[in-house]
């Protein structure tokens, strides 16, 4: 039998229309699965679970190693749960032939050109091509997204998946003779609340929005009623089923009321048992109306000021708290890297999202956009979260409204008025951005040290060459003692400490003793050998 085969047209064509895209997606993985190469050479490179992901993940393997369902894999605390997807993804990783947690940064890294694929057709619906293109490559290289693929959080899958929904909603609203299309992008929805349960609180408005945006309602109503067809077609049945786990009405997920409940000294005292019983959805309405009534300038000067925190400039933070380097050099450019690709490249398509958003204005997609940032950012703050990690699952709707003023197709649709109407917003953004610049750029990251240990009494560590490490501070100083490591008798070393002259000092069995001031809360010292090229071969003791 001849099989057909495409013509040298064909070719061009398809090379043409996806060649760029494909080479950006590869790019994208390319990036991350080369960080968790590097880094996992890394003496202090860990794999960071802060929800303790893995071990519900693992409760779903029986000691036979058969996979069985039970609902430790989404229990928080007592009758707090989380949303089911992310653990149900990390159990089928435990029959990976290469590992547990190098298999889940290996998805992670392949979930990210689904969020790149998606990016590109999301804006392409919305303006063009080259618009499409330029947001999914920022995406590829953004320095957050790159970096994170060895933390394992509910974000690596939502995120790619919330992406996925709105670059399908774009597409039913763009086509709109098929009605389906709405139908599926619900379901599609549906999938991304099914690894976080925010969008639980979108899919009403967003439906409504897109009635009115209709060009009659009678026309607008079908639409979107076959969008929350489809989001309650996969969200229901879950949530009717753990109500019946945990005895009260739970939809998908109720941790969101564990900061609230437990956390806030008001509510743990209104809250029976001190929140020990997780509130219903009602409680915690009733009680956050409360709070507002009560003070409502206050109430929402806290919650103003949550959400501002979040769009603070996240790059010394990573440098601070993840960042692990095999030598100086490595750490120095990891730096640049960070504020570069992270801190500047967040900075411009935050300040452009306004006026992206304004240039687009008449868009039902953008509106969609713009109410995603609005809901999530307003919901996480009354939760009472801020920062990077609750940021995360709107950068790229930012980046998308910014994507629409960085192309030619831009300039007709911003008047003046536009223009005008766009500037308060990105004046606050910047301001609060401008406000974190300092505490961004003191970051630094570790060098040249294995990971740490903890007791009661200190955290320790050990340096074999030139090393550089942060210290908590307290109090305005803290101790640190240097012993030399193995069977060493003594070492000398040159010290320095941020904003201290350099000193050489003589590292013997009974150890030195190092007494770091600082006016941060982290200290950043660092140990040379003064014979070059000689192992340092030190323990580090940080006295708590």
């Amino acid at each position: 039998m001849d099989w057909p085969t495409p013509s040298s047209s064909r070719i061009k064509e398809i090379i043409a229309r996806y060649g760029s895209i494909s080479a950006v997606v590869a790019l994208a993985v390319g990036l991350r699965l080369l960080y968790l190469v590097l880094m996992q050479g890394t003496p202090g490179f860990v794999w960071i679970d802060p929800d303790g992901y893995l071990f519900r993940a693992w409760s779903l393997i029986g000691e036979d190693g058969a996979w069985r369902w039970n609902t430790d894999a989404v229990r928080y605390s007592g009758p707090y749960v989380k949303a089911p997807l992310y653990p149900l993804l990390l159990s089928t990783l435990e029959y990976s032939p290469r590992g547990y947690r190098w298999s889940a940064g290996v998805v992670h890294a392949l979930l990210s050109a689904l969020a790149v694929v998606g990016l590109w057709s999301l804006v392409r619906s919305l303006r063009s091509a080259k618009a499409g293109l330029l947001a999914a490559l920022i995406y590829a290289v953004y320095f957050p997204s790159v970096v994170s693929m060895n933390v394992i959080m509910q974000e690596r899958l939502y995120v790619p998946l919330l992406i996925v929904a709105f670059a399908l909603l774009a597409w039913a609203l763009k086509t709109g003779n098929r009605l389906s299309r709405f139908a599926l992008a619900g379901l599609a929805l549906g999938v991304a609340a099914l690894a976080r349960s925010m969008p639980l609180y979108f899919v009403g408005p967003a439906a409504l929005l897109i009635a009115i945006c209709a060009d009659s309602w009678r026309r607008g109503l079908r639409p979107a009623g076959l969008f929350m067809a489809g989001f309650c077609a996969v969200t229901l049945p879950y949530s009717i089923f753990i109500s019946g786990e945990v005895q009260q009405v739970v939809a998908i997920e109720n941790v969101g009321a564990y900061g609230i409940a437990r956390l806030d000294p008001e509510g743990e005292r209104r809250f029976p048992n001190g929140g020990v019983e997780a509130p219903t959805a009602v409680q915690v309405a009733l009680f956050t109306g409360s709070q507002f009534l009560k003070d409502p300038a206050a109430f929402l000067l806290d919650k103003v000021s949550l959400t501002s925190g979040a769009f603070r400039l996240g790059g010394g933070r990573w440098l601070d708290l993840y960042g692990t380097f095999p030598t100086a050099k490595s750490a120095f450019w990891g730096k640049i890297a960070a504020h570069s690709f992270g801190d500047i490249l967040f900075a411009m398509f935050v300040l452009a999202a306004p006026f992206g958003f304004m240039s687009a204005r008449q868009d039902t997609v953008a509106k969609l956009l713009a109410l995603w940032v609005v809901t999530h950012l307003g919901m996480s703050a009354i939760a009472g979260y801020s920062g990077p990690r609750f940021r995360e699952p709107v950068d790229w709707a930012l980046l998308a409204l910014a994507a629409l003023l960085l192309s030619e197709e831009a300039r007709p649709g911003l008047s003046r008025r536009r223009l005008v109407a766009a500037l308060p917003p990105a004046i606050l953004l910047g301001w609060t951005m401008v406000s974190s610049i300092k505490a961004s750029v003191s970051g630094r990251a570790d060098y040249g040290i294995g990971p740490w240990e903890s007791d009661a009494n200190t955290r320790t560590t050990t340096a074999e060459a030139a090393a550089g490490f942060k210290v908590p501070v307290v109090r305005g100083a803290t101790d640190v003692v240097l012993k030399p490591a193995g069977s060493r008798l003594s070492t000398r070393v040159e010290v320095r400490i941020a904003d201290q002259p350099s000193r050489t000092v003589m590292v013997t069995a009974g150890g030195y003793e190092l007494r770091v001031p600082s006016s941060r809360d982290l200290a950043f010292v660092e140990v040379e050998p003064v014979a070059k090229g000689s192992p340092t071969g030190l323990l580090i003791e940080v006295r708590r």
